[in-house]
């Protein structure tokens, strides 16, 4: 039964991706097979029609390469250390009775307003929860998401994205909602949801199943930005959750994700996009960390 699999499987991926010239190409074999047509346009497009739909469908997408690239070795720990250094402070200021945001650990690390000028917290805010559950929601979302990261693309390359994230959240909330406080990982943690969307772009044809996948992490995303959205312009709901943040983060995650995360098999469309990616994504955050140096006028009339 297993020989049979894997032998149904090798015919699958006879319709594979053209790695030299970036177009799809498609062999016949015993299980995929094409209705004779003559040689027209409307032939040729119906051949190539069923054959990307067999493509993402009919067959496991990629070859597995992606898979085979999991790793217990380094250990996955970047995610569960900055886990447990959110739990620790956390635990510190409940110790003295303070738990919504209002403790000494917080009030050193959120980002405030009032206090752009410390530049630290545009990222420190990200150790900081009100309440337990904003603690428990990001922290099992954030090992969830990011210790899989870890497994393929390496520590440092997760930490990029997700400190991306953070950087990204607190800048556009600034410009967005001059007077907002700004608590907990959620920048980060939306990072990391893009960052496996753009993994799956880049490796699209090295993932089995890449295109459920995708679907999941866009469904996932589109759903709770637009609820977000929804609740605040619409049934205008105060909710006090720094809506921009987790879109910027978004955004962020995807473009450095793009950036920094692993590309098994490069192609000349993923190089350019690439490029695209990273140009984007610089201007952007020069944009806002110019924003905040020099556009003195706005914070000063919301503040």
């Amino acid at each position: 039964m297993g020989r049979e699999l894997l032998r149904t499987t090798k015919r699958r991926q006879k319709i594979i991706w053209d790695i030299r010239s970036d177009s799809l190409r498609i062999e016949r074999s015993p299980e995929v097979t094409f209705r004779s047509s003559a040689v027209t346009s409307r032939g040729i497009q119906t051949n190539e029609i069923r054959g990307l739909l067999i493509l993402l469908f009919a067959s496991p997408s990629g070859d597995g390469t992606y898979e085979e690239e999991y790793s217990c070795w380094p250990p996955a720990i970047c995610m569960i250390l900055i886990s447990l250094v959110e739990i620790v402070l956390f635990c510190y200021d409940a110790a003295q009775g303070h738990t919504q945001g209002d403790g000494t650990i917080a009030k050193l690390f959120i980002y405030n307003p009032h206090k752009r000028q410390e530049a630290w917290r545009f990222i420190t805010y990200m150790l900081v929860h009100v309440g337990v559950v904003h603690l428990l929601v990001n922290l099992l979302v954030q090992l969830f998401l990011g210790v899989p990261l870890e497994m393929v693309h390496r520590w440092w390359r997760v930490v990029l994205v997700y400190l991306a994230g953070v950087a990204a959240g607190s800048l556009a909330t600034s410009l967005t909602d001059p007077k907002v406080y700004l608590a907990g990982a959620s920048g980060g943690v939306y990072a990391l949801i893009a960052a496996h969307i753009a993994t799956i772009i880049m490796n699209w044809s090295e993932m089995e199943f890449a295109i459920i996948q995708l679907l999941v992490f866009v469904l996932l995303a589109a759903v709770d930005i637009g609820t977000a959205v929804y609740d605040r312009y619409w049934r205008h709901l105060d909710q006090n959750i720094g809506y921009v943040a987790h879109l910027a983060g978004a955004i962020a995650g995807l473009l450095v994700g793009i950036g920094v995360l692993r590309n098994l098999e490069k192609r000349k469309w993923e190089k350019r996009l690439w490029w695209a990616a990273v140009l984007i994504y610089c201007s952007l955050m020069a944009a806002g960390i110019l924003a905040n140096i020099f556009w003195t006028d706005r914070f000063q009339k919301s503040l």
